[in-house]
């Protein structure tokens, strides 16, 4: 999925992918050593998990916006998601490259 995402957004004239993590610890420690616009954070990533490095990312990088990508969009997880500091939420099976 990540490998997907990043062919598909690399694609996008005006956007530049600088980085990506396999876990949640690592996105955070990225987030905090690099400076990005925008980060895209899987809710089911490894490690402590998209809600708990998002939260993390949140308190510690103020201008960074989150977009949390989920298979699960059932209340009350966009709510949460909100809560933890994300910017929006995005569901994974409505991203997909135009022919």
């Amino acid at each position: 999925m990540r490998a997907g995402i990043r062919r598909i957004l690399e694609d996008i004239k005006g956007i530049k992918v600088v980085g990506e993590a396999s876990c949640g610890e690592d996105a955070v420690k990225w987030c905090r050593t690099n400076s990005v616009d925008v980060v895209l954070m899987d809710m089911s990533m490894p490690g402590i998990g998209g809600l708990e490095a998002t939260r993390k990312i949140a308190r510690s990088t103020a201008d960074v916006k989150i977009i949390m990508l989920t298979v699960h969009t059932e209340n009350p997880l966009p709510a949460k998601v909100m809560q933890a500091g994300a910017a929006a939420t995005s569901a994974k099976a409505r991203l997909r490259r135009k022919s």
